[in-house]
């Protein structure tokens, strides 16, 4: 909503219900378990079947997010990949819906000066508890430890961890 978005929905898996729990308290309107909703059918539904205008997916490894998301982005929009997919193909794409829909697709690997610096600002404004979104510090002995809770092995709700010397 800071940027400008009207309704900003969000998707994970049942183990990140604490990271859809935390979206939603930090504005997000609506999160979607994808193991219990379809998220394409829920996104449709709730744009009256128009689409979102702005994709982000940030997904490690998954390949069917990418098919989603140029199905739920409206005629016209905009998909933005950050997601690496390693060595995983996108068996199921169609590079023509790219075209027949209009559609614009980013990849992005960085970050900008401007729009770091536009977050830097946001985080010293302390509008938001992004606290919260650090979860674990480890020393550097733990590093197994640490990377097992991050990956969510531990049974430990984990966003982000600090390896610390």
């Amino acid at each position: 909503h800071h940027a400008g978005a009207s309704q900003i929905l969000v998707t994970g898996l049942s183990r990140d219900e604490h990271k859809l729990s935390l979206a939603k308290e930090f504005g997000a309107d609506t999160a979607i378990n994808v193991e219990e909703r379809d998220a394409l059918v829920e996104v449709l539904e709730r744009t009256d079947g128009r689409g979102v205008d702005v994709v982000l997916d940030l997904t490690p490894y998954a390949t069917e997010p990418v098919v989603q998301a140029l199905q739920m982005v409206r005629l016209g929009g905009t998909v933005v990949l950050a997601g690496l997919k390693g060595s995983h193909r996108i068996a199921e794409f169609s590079s023509d819906v790219i075209v027949t829909r209009s559609l614009t697709v980013k990849g992005v690997l960085g970050v900008d000066g401007e729009s770091f610096g536009r977050a830097l600002r946001l985080i010293e404004s302390r509008r938001y508890p992004l606290e919260r979104l650090h979860t674990h510090h480890f020393p550097l002995e733990e590093t197994e430890q640490a990377i097992r809770t991050l990956a969510g092995e531990t049974g430990e709700p984990a966003i982000s961890i600090t390896i610390e010397p």
